[in-house]
């Protein structure tokens, strides 16, 4: 409901102050806040860490190629795409 009505900021509170740090869902939540600060740097090395850390999980993939498309690093964007589809072909 916070991200519906654009509050992201508050989101990312309410998922931090009820979810583990690696939870998926408080992951994805605190990407969405950097995207909308405008942070894709951060989001970038948060996304990688998760990637690392669940190989299997296409979300970080998905989630690290929007924030290289945001820094406007496209080679690293195509490798995270390039991943992501080796994983779901």
């Amino acid at each position: 409901a916070y991200a519906a009505a654009n509050r992201q900021a508050d989101a990312v509170a309410y998922v931090a102050e009820r979810y583990p740090e690696t939870d998926p869902f408080r992951r994805e939540i605190t990407l969405l806040g950097l995207f909308a600060e405008k942070k894709s740097d951060e989001a970038a090395r948060l996304a990688a860490r998760w990637a690392d850390e669940a190989p299997r999980a296409p979300e970080p993939l998905r989630l690290l190629a929007r924030a290289h498309r945001e820094a406007g690093d496209f080679n690293a964007m195509e490798k995270a795409l390039a991943r992501l589809r080796e994983q779901n072909p």
